[in-house]
């Protein structure tokens, strides 16, 4: 009777020879404790960054120099700061609103919000584009329910994001964003609508971080999900989860990288 093979980290069954590091060698910038676990190498990335399986880091903590995020302003935009005098505000970059809601109901559709917090409450977006960038997610919070609908798209970059994003048929562009959110999920994507995450954190304390339900696609790059009461990732439907670089950190309910089909 043969011996019963041994199991090697994560509960897999060792291969014939015993040999578990051959059979499940770590990722590329990745190194093997003493405990058999994979971990990145302490210097694969800066202090403070996120160090993906490929070797790629992130780095949400930075902030460009200067009062606003580096970027080409077109003649749209709408300048926020929070500190600004409302009394003298026009929206520009020398006399900017205080407040993001001021100049949402002044008919801005591009924004651009430097450091401090904002309140959108829950808004609904139902027809056409929205574009705000923050200077960066250490510096701007925006507190709030963003609601797509279809036929809309919204691009936010720059910022952190305390309350939910809610995708119902439209499309959300994300990028350099952290997104700490409230249940059902921080993140939802459902009714046909799309997301794409570049360079983004999600965390729920109370419920999903990410939801997706068909027929709806998110593409991620570069994100990472942690402290989710709920699953990290609930894929239903024909829900569509594409992509590389995902990182899962302190997630309470283990194995909830996805919940459902069709993932």
């Amino acid at each position: 009777t043969p011996l019963p093979r041994a199991r090697c980290p994560g509960g897999d069954l060792a291969p014939e020879d015993g040999d578990c590091e051959a059979a499940w060698p770590c990722p590329p910038g990745w190194v093997r404790t003493e405990h058999g676990a994979c971990e990145p190498r302490p210097e694969a990335c800066a202090r403070g960054q996120y160090t993906f399986a490929s070797g790629a880091c992130l780095d949400l903590g930075a902030c460009p120099v200067g009062r606003w995020a580096a970027r080409a302003w077109p003649d749209e935009t709408v300048f926020v700061a929070a500190a600004a005098d409302p009394l003298i505000a026009d929206g520009t970059q020398e006399r900017p609103y205080a407040g993001l809601l001021t100049a949402l109901d002044a008919g801005a559709r591009h924004l651009a919000l430097t450091d401090g917090r904002y309140v959108l409450g829950e808004r609904p977006l139902d027809l056409g584009a929205l574009e705000i960038h923050g200077r960066c997610s250490a510096r701007v919070e925006v507190r709030g329910v963003l609601q797509l609908g279809p036929d809309t798209r919204a691009h936010v970059t720059g910022l952190r994001w305390q309350g939910r994003l809610e995708v119902r048929g439209g499309q959300l562009d994300l990028e350099g964003a952290r997104v700490f959110g409230t249940r059902p999920a921080a993140l939802g994507v459902e009714a046909g609508g799309a997301a794409s995450l570049r360079g983004v954190e999600v965390s729920s304390e109370t419920g999903t971080g990410v939801a997706i339900s068909g027929p709806s696609r998110v593409d991620v790059d570069r994100l990472v999900v942690g402290l989710a009461a709920g699953a990290a990732l609930h894929v239903r439907g024909e829900g569509v989860l594409v992509g590389r670089a995902l990182l899962l950190q302190d997630v309470r309910f283990l194995g909830g990288l996805a919940r459902g089909i069709d993932v």
